[in-house]
């Protein structure tokens, strides 16, 4: 009856509605899907949907499905490259550009005791026939315009309309020509005083060599650099540069983005991120400190006790003073590693890479004894890098709160976090796994973006493994790979994330 009741609504709607298990048995089935794919309700309800879909992406919608049902809350599901759930043909005059109905996929709750989900089918095809007629990129646009204008009395208003900063550049890479945008930028107040200056000398020494392989390149990738201002400061830019068909006099266009913003704001996500890991780490150490403080307690109260009997000897209180002592000590420990993490200076320092992830773990180490973690270590004892070591002890951190997060529904008999350091040519290979799960396929692509995460919303502000991609691509100038790991441990098998940090060698290291 209750299948019945949703018919009745969904009939009405005007997008594709469709009730599924996680068998993958199709409950329901609305009057839109039937018009658009031919197949009647009672022909497909009660069977499965493989049956009159066979290329339906079977194992990622069932992950979804799953992942859909255990938060209880309605997701998004990735259509890929494809751009579609359900394979429905298009007439040419629908579209002509895609052959296949482009689509918008929500799935939501909808009986979580019978594992049924509601589906909803958005057409997009309009939407992403637009987006492709409108993929040429604004550089691209501009070099046209450009080339359109060069002989023009218009050349310089058009350069000067453009968002980005812009130097027009000869073979010797003399400055020609250059917009208002880039004359801000650098403090200049005329073109004059631009023109007839090599652009190396606007770059930064650390990438003068950078600047010049690119020199070589007929149209470059997008690449960071920082640039001079005429009061000798610096600032961080995206340049893009191309050089101009068949134009005689050669010329070459540089196209210059500030990323002083773009920082900023980086730097904020990563306080932001910074402070949510202290508050949990405050909460750990809190309890960290129980235990010790009920051993002092315990001794202190034992000495005034045995005194009163006048049972108290210069053993007892010997004894009694050391694990006073032991655990006063092991309390300003802790509090040295939070002093140290908190107060997280951006200077780079050769440290040992070993003493760093033993460091974190003494900060989580009321966390893994909670909840049951077993920490496996093989690490290279004599790797040492030179680097920001704070901030890369906080990236160890925000992955270990990501696997601890998902260890803790884990229904494994055994929760495992492996660490793995070795030295690989001339970078160092550190490896992390959990025995968790995995992660969706659909979520590996986009788990390093700020703001995205698969928690409820009051344990993860899915900030933690945005701050790890950036500090480890852009401070440490390594690299970092998300994906699902196998592997055993006394002949169990085990299922889990692996992240793989690659980062340069600190003999190698840029200083």
């Amino acid at each position: 009856m209750q299948h019945k009741n949703i018919n009745f609504i969904a009939d009405t709607i005007d997008n594709g509605i469709f009730v599924i298990d996680n068998q993958l048995i199709v409950k329901s089935w609305n009057l839109w899907l039937e018009d658009h794919t031919k197949i009647k309700a009672n022909d497909i309800i009660s069977k499965s949907i493989l049956d009159f879909f066979p290329n339906f992406k079977q194992n990622s919608f069932s992950r979804k499905i799953k992942t859909t049902l255990r938060l209880n809350t309605p997701s998004f599901y990735n259509t890929s490259k494809e751009g579609y759930l359900l394979k429905i043909k298009l007439n040419y005059i629908t579209s002509t550009i895609h052959e296949f109905m482009q689509q918008n996929i929500s799935i939501l709750p909808y009986n979580t005791s019978k594992n049924e989900v509601m589906v909803y089918i958005y057409d997009n095809t309009q939407l992403s026939n637009l987006h492709n007629q409108i993929k040429l990129s604004k550089f691209e646009i501009l070099e046209k315009n450009i080339e359109l204008n060069i002989q023009n009395n218009q050349f310089e208003q058009l350069l000067d309309s453009t968002i980005e900063g812009i130097i027009i550049s000869d073979d010797e890479n003399i400055c020609v020509s250059a917009n208002k945008n880039i004359r801000k930028l650098l403090g200049y107040e005329e073109d004059d005083d631009l023109r007839g200056l090599n652009i190396l000398d606007f770059v930064s020494k650390k990438h003068k060599d950078t600047v010049r392989k690119n020199l070589n390149i007929l149209d470059t990738e997008p690449y960071e650099i920082e640039l001079i201002k005429k009061d000798a400061s610096l600032f961080p830019v995206l340049v893009r540069e191309k050089t101009i068909k068949n134009s005689v006099p050669y010329r070459r266009i540089s196209a210059i983005v500030d990323l002083t913003e773009l920082r900023q704001k980086d730097n904020y996500i990563y306080e932001q991120a910074k402070l949510s890991s202290m508050a949990e780490m405050i909460g750990n150490i809190a309890h960290q400190w129980r235990q010790p403080l009920t051993v002092i307690t315990a001794a202190a109260s034992g000495l005034i006790l045995k005194k009163s009997f006048n049972q108290l000897t210069d053993e007892a209180i010997i004894k009694s003073c050391n694990s006073i002592n032991e655990n006063a000590q092991y309390l300003s420990r802790t509090i040295d590693e939070f002093k140290n993490f908190i107060k997280g200076d951006r200077v780079k320092t050769d440290f040992n890479l070993s003493e760093i992830i033993d460091s974190f773990i003494a900060l989580n180490d009321s966390m893994i004894i909670d909840y049951n973690i077993n920490i496996k270590l093989d690490l290279d004892d004599d790797i040492e890098i030179y680097g920001y070591m704070q901030e890369l002890k906080q990236c160890f951190i925000n992955i270990f709160n990501n696997s601890k997060d998902i260890l803790k529904y884990c229904t494994c008999k055994y929760k495992y976090i492996l660490i793995s350091t070795k030295k690989e040519d001339e970078n160092i290979i550190i490896s992390i796994k959990d025995s968790g799960g995995g992660i969706d396929d659909e979520v590996i692509p986009k788990i390093f973006e700020p703001y995205f995460t698969t928690k409820h919303q009051s344990i993860g502000t899915g900030l933690g493994l945005y701050v790890v991609h950036k500090v480890i691509t852009k401070d440490m100038k390594g690299t970092i790979v998300a994906s699902n790991s196998i592997f055993k441990i006394d002949d169990i098998k085990y299922t889990g994330a692996l992240f793989t940090i690659k980062i340069p060698n600190s003999t190698k290291y840029e200083r």
